[in-house]
């Protein structure tokens, strides 16, 4: 939910922010990926669902350090909720060519079992925003 957040703050506060870095989260989604209409997370797909808007309202670079698979392979439930995540991705990408994918084959557990590589996308992704500010003075 950091990501999403993250967008969210973004989109409604222009010119407040430098860049975001998103590490497997805020994906929007054109179909619910619960669809037992218990689960608490109905909210969360809810507010996916909205997300594209969100990211158009944002005014700074974003990159996506996003796994291919977030749910895992293990049953067709799973499968079905990473093709809509990839889809919604893909759409955003899009519809928003600016915006950076980076696709890491692994489950949502990207932070665990990848600490070294984010780390190091993240400072290319920094330092790419501080050269591109330095250009302006």
């Amino acid at each position: 939910m950091g990501a999403d957040i993250a967008v969210s703050y973004t989109a409604m506060h222009p010119g407040k922010i430098g860049g975001i870095v998103i590490v497997d989260g805020a994906g929007p989604v054109q179909k619910p990926l619960i669809e037992n209409v218990a689960d608490i997370c109905v909210e969360v797909d809810a507010h996916r669902s909205k997300l594209m808007d969100l990211y158009r309202k944002v005014d700074c670079p974003i990159t996506m350090l996003t796994a291919s698979k977030p749910q895992g392979e293990k049953d067709p439930y799973n499968r079905r909720s990473n093709r809509l995540w990839q889809d919604g991705v893909d759409q955003l990408t899009k519809a928003i060519p600016s915006i950076s994918v980076q696709w890491i084959n692994d489950s949502h557990q990207l932070p665990f079992k990848h600490p070294v590589d984010i780390a190091r996308r993240i400072d290319e992704f920094d330092n790419r925003q501080a050269s591109s500010d330095s250009s302006f003075n």
